[in-house]
């Protein structure tokens, strides 16, 4: 008698150990600034960043760096206290999200741009927001 084997569990394992070499599931830091003194990491189409910064000046600063951006803010949605979500809107109608939540002694920025999360414009974003610190 044959012993009865899974034939979908080994395509499913070979998908997951290619996935992870690949590094699909991992963090990468990157650098957000042009001096190198601020890192951030980019993990699921996020840029995240925490800058030494109280929440109201960040969610400020986040304001005018869509305007001076060029962006549309659709949205300015306070959660519990200590935690908001902007979304905005690009000229060319590319959805951006930001997620700030304050931890006392800094503030947690999370970026996504577009529907993919593109890494280059959320920099460019996270330079813009911190000029206004």
């Amino acid at each position: 008698m044959k012993p009865f084997r899974l034939p979908a569990l080994r395509p499913g394992l070979l998908a997951l150990a290619l996935l992870s070499l690949l590094g699909l599931g991992g963090c990468t830091s990157v650098q957000v600034t042009n001096d190198s003194s601020t890192l951030g990491e980019y993990k699921l189409g996020y840029l995240i960043v925490q800058p030494l910064q109280p929440f109201e000046t960040v969610r400020d600063a986040t304001k005018k760096a869509f305007k001076d951006m060029g962006y549309f803010l659709v949205q300015d949605e306070l959660d519990v206290p200590g935690s908001c979500e902007l979304r905005a809107r690009t000229p060319n109608d590319t959805t951006v999200n930001v997620k700030l939540k304050s931890f006392g002694a800094y503030t947690n920025v999370k970026i996504r741009h577009g529907l993919r999360g593109d890494l280059a414009p959320a920099q460019q974003l996270y330079r813009a927001i911190a000029k206004h610190f």
